[in-house]
């Protein structure tokens, strides 16, 4: 009776345990943001992930590095470049003047002149009867000349009392150059030219050419018939010039006479009767 009390029990309490459902997961547990389990250790900082290597055919782009910035020292454009080419780049300009007459009496001296102001300079009254003018760069000591660009030979150039090539130029004035100029030969458009050079401080070798200003100069040489007719007609001026001794009329009329002579002379001989033959 007792054993079969007992296995009844035990078939009872088989079938509860079999329709007993099954304990799930433990559920997570969710830590306090203000505390943590003194040996929870930190996770480690995400690691960047690689770059895909480069296609066939092209190279890995690649970031410079960074660096601190290179210092260089400071210079300005003075320093950079040639100082005398610094220097000329600075210069201002000023107003050259020149008069060549239009036209000479062969062995007669003429004046050339010209006349440069500063870059300050008031040059609207100066050399009135300028015959050509430019604006040009402009220094403190220039060089000016007149010179035959053609034949050294056609003209007689000389620098007038006060003139030198080198002259010192007033920021606000004007400096003049005078020559005396006297034709040698006799012939049409003969020509005299101007240059002028600015002088770098401190050297008389180093020059800067400013542009070259050229104008043309008819001799005029009067013909025999007008040398005579002017003489004749007692035209002060034009004896003065030609018919005193040393003038150039007066060297010419006697050039022009003792050709005359000559050519009487052959003439003369020609015309003499040949003497007859045996």
């Amino acid at each position: 009776m007792f054993r079969k009390f007992a296995g009844l029990a035990l078939i009872v309490l088989c079938i509860g345990c079999g329709s007993r459902p099954s304990p799930g997961p433990p559920a997570p547990t969710v830590p306090n943001p203000g505390t943590q389990a003194p040996d929870q250790e930190k996770k480690p900082p995400a690691v960047a992930k690689p770059a895909e290597p480069p296609k066939s055919g092209t190279e890995p782009r690649r970031n410079p590095p960074i660096s601190a910035p290179i210092r260089l020292p400071i210079q300005t454009l003075d320093q950079a470049i040639d100082p005398e080419v610094a220097w000329f780049a600075k210069l201002k300009s000023g107003k050259l003047k020149q008069f060549v007459p239009p036209k000479m009496q062969w062995k007669v001296p003429a004046t050339v002149t010209v006349v440069v102001g500063g870059e300050q300079a008031d040059t609207s009254s100066a050399l009135p009867e300028a015959t050509g003018s430019s604006t040009i760069k402009v220094a403190r000591q220039m060089r000016v000349i007149a010179f035959c660009p053609d034949n050294p030979d056609e003209f007689i150039i000389a620098p007038e009392p006060g003139t030198t090539e080198v002259q010192y130029v007033p920021e606000d004035g004007t400096t003049t150059w005078n020559w005396s100029v006297t034709p040698r030969y006799t012939g049409r458009s003969q020509k005299i030219a101007i240059r002028a050079w600015v002088l770098y401080p401190g050297s008389q070798n180093a020059q800067r050419e400013l542009p070259v200003y050229t104008t043309v100069v008819d001799v005029h040489v009067p013909s025999f018939g007008e040398c005579v007719k002017r003489l004749v007609e007692g035209d002060p001026d034009y004896w003065l010039k030609y018919g005193l001794p040393g003038g150039a009329g007066f060297v010419f009329m006697g050039g022009a006479i003792a050709a005359a002579w000559r050519w009487l002379r052959r003439k003369k001989a020609g015309l003499a009767p040949k003497p007859a033959g045996p």
